[in-house]
């Protein structure tokens, strides 16, 4: 099931990431070929991660995951980062006691 918009996921042939490097290549290539794609449907930002694991166990494939960032207007930012999406974690910049002062006061930063 798709993370995020256009998703886009290659399997590795490793599990973990020391042994990513004699791939690399063509990894490369493959991503070259998805921003070429991104380009082409009017892409503007991507966000990208490879996931490995610690060890091998036999059950896992590493694999690099990339999505493209919706830009509803050029003067617009995207609605999605990649710690959001890839990763499930939310980066929050504004602690809820600042939020909460600014709107007591009605003062912005």
């Amino acid at each position: 099931m798709p993370i995020g918009e256009r998703e886009v996921r290659g399997v590795l042939p490793c599990v973990r990431l020391d042994e990513l490097e004699s791939y690399t290549d063509t990894l490369a290539e493959g991503i070259v070929k998805v921003i070429s794609l991104y380009r082409k449907l009017g892409t503007q930002a991507f966000n990208m991660a490879i996931y490995c694991a610690g060890k091998k166990d036999g059950e896992f494939s590493a694999f690099c995951s990339l999505i493209s960032r919706i830009n509803p207007n050029p003067l617009s930012t995207s609605d999605t980062a990649f710690m959001e999406r890839l990763h499930m974690e939310p980066i929050i910049l504004t602690l809820p006691e600042e939020l909460g002062r600014y709107y007591r006061s009605e003062e912005l930063p």
